[in-house]
């Protein structure tokens, strides 16, 4: 009896326990004005630069980070045509409208004023 119970224990002590001790992830900060953002050369870029780079849709950052540093910085790279073709088909499909049929043309119409 007094065996099972040291079993138990030991088997919720490490259990329970254990997850504690994991590796954590890093923080990613806020991609915002205070942000670092670099190219691969090194140049770093200004917040009007990057954003506007950004948002072309031609852009993207990752986020970087080295060992002994307190915090990182996201390194500027621009898209290849598979990275966009393969971002655009990993978004989610609009939701089907009961108003017009998937697939089927739109039909002509016209409009007076």
């Amino acid at each position: 009896m007094k065996l099972n119970k040291i079993v138990v224990f030991t088997c919720l002590v490490f259990g329970l326990g254990m997850p504690g001790f994991s590796q954590t992830k890093p923080v990613i900060p806020k991609l915002d004005e205070k942000a670092v953002v670099l190219d691969s050369a090194g140049m770093k870029y200004p917040y009007i630069v990057w954003r506007k780079l950004l948002d072309s849709r031609d852009y993207s950052v990752r986020f970087k980070s080295q060992p002994g540093e307190a915090a990182g910085y996201f390194v500027l790279f621009k898209l290849s045509d598979e990275m966009k073709v393969k971002r655009a088909s990993a978004m989610a499909k609009p939701r089907e409208s009961p108003y017009f049929e998937t697939g089927a043309r739109l039909k002509d119409f016209s409009v007076r004023d």
